[in-house]
Formats: C-alpha cells, structure tokens, sequence
C-alpha cells in the first residue's frame, strides 16, 4: 500500500490518480473506484476541516497542489500513469500533467470530465454569499439537502467548496499549451454547465488527439453510469 501528504492511500502499483471537484473529499472517490484496478490514488485537497479551510482560502494555491502531487507521483512509480480530473479537478489535473511530463514521468491518458475548455475564466466564486453557495450546490447535485439543511454540515460543506474555489482563483492557464498524453474528455447528457463543442476543445491541448465522449447523467453522472468506471478500466490497462 502507497500514500503520501498529498496522495491518498493506494493498492499495488500507483496507476491512476484522481483530482477531485471542488468540495469532494477523498472517500467520494474510493467508493466510486472500488470496482475499478488496484493502484488509484485521489488527491488530498488542502482545506478540509473549519479551521483548514478558512486558512486555505489565503495561503493555498494552484501551483502548491500540483507541484505537490507531481513530486509525491515521482517518488511513488515512473511507470505511465493515467489522471483523472472532475470539474474544478480538470484544471489540475492538465497543469499535473504538463509538469509531469517536463519532469520526465509518463501520463498515458488524461481523462477530464465535466468542464468544457472554455471555462478557463478566473474564479471568483470563493466570493459569493452562503446563499449563492448554497444555490450553486444545489443546482449542480450531489449534495444531500439534510446537508444543506443542517447548520454544522452547512457550515462545513461551504467552507470546504469556498476553500477550493479561493485555490482555482490563483491558476493561470495557457490555453496554447498541449501535453503529449491523450485526453479523453467527457460529459453528461443531462449537464447544463459544458458544451459539447468546449468538451471537443479539451483534444487541442493534446498532441496525441483523443476522443469526447457522452455519457448519461447530470453534473454528477460518474457516479450514476457504470459505463465511466468501464471507460476509467480501459484507460488504465491501456485498452481505452
């Protein structure tokens, strides 16, 4: 078993690592992944108790996280990886990728998955009020509303959203610079947020090419179609 400050634990080799949506946490992921191959490590976003997060929001940037994770990858394996990003996680995870193969390591595939490439546009949803919060969260899906609706769990689940939203404010993005892993990007047919021509974009920042593919769901829809955790298999045994 594998893990470091910003690698969660993994089984066997390292052979997948997984950058969160804004607010996940850890085991969001290792539940989604249990039935995928051994190896797949989610990264621990800095910002996940009260007091963290609210120190987050000014200390943490985009540049600590990746070069964090790209030097806990290089200690754990040089075998090619593949790297997944959800969401906010889409755009770490192509910066990983781009350091990674400037250091030297091998990605096979990038997988990005709902966020299309024209949302590259500064964040400045850390600033919103608890209200806006709190309606973004609930237009998106995937939070209970007795989170919602309870003050504590409220409390802590837009702490952590607002730290994560802070940390994406502080990443510039080179739209003209390409990575030589393939990138497959993907979205949900019932997510009202990326485009199918943004999710096409995605391909120009490879050249290896790659392929856009749709799935059923909303914003969320890893978690509802069992076809993306076949798509995560395939990628990782080099089939996909």
């Amino acid at each position: 078993m594998g893990g470091s400050g910003w690698l969660g634990s993994w089984e066997g080799a390292l052979r997948l690592v997984v950058f969160p949506h804004a607010g996940a946490s850890v085991a969001t992921y290792i539940r989604l992944l249990r039935g995928a191959p051994a190896g797949a490590a989610v990264v621990r976003m800095p910002g996940r108790d009260l007091d963290e997060a609210a120190a987050a929001q000014t200390r943490v940037t985009a540049h600590q996280v990746t070069h964090g994770v790209v030097e806990a990858i290089g200690q754990a394996t040089s075998e090619p990886l593949v790297i997944w990003g959800h969401s906010m996680g889409t755009l770490l995870a192509l910066e990983a990728v781009r350091r990674l193969e400037v250091a030297g390591g091998l990605v096979s595939t990038v997988i990005l998955s709902g966020r299309d490439f024209g949302d590259l546009a500064p964040e400045s949803r850390h600033l919103w009020t608890e209200e806006e919060l709190v309606g973004y969260l609930r237009g998106q899906g995937g939070t209970p509303e007795v989170v919602l609706e309870d003050r504590d769990m409220r409390e802590y689940a837009l702490a952590t959203l607002r730290a994560d939203f802070a940390l994406a404010a502080t990443a510039c993005w080179d739209r003209e610079a390409k990575v030589d892993a393939r990138i497959v990007s993907v979205h949900g047919d019932a997510d009202a947020a990326p485009s199918a021509e943004g999710m096409h974009a995605w391909l120009r920042a490879s050249r290896s090419g790659g392929e856009c593919v749709r799935m059923r769901g909303g914003h969320f829809f890893c978690w509802s179609d069992p076809a993306f955790l076949e798509l995560i298999t395939a990628c990782v045994q080099g089939r996909g």
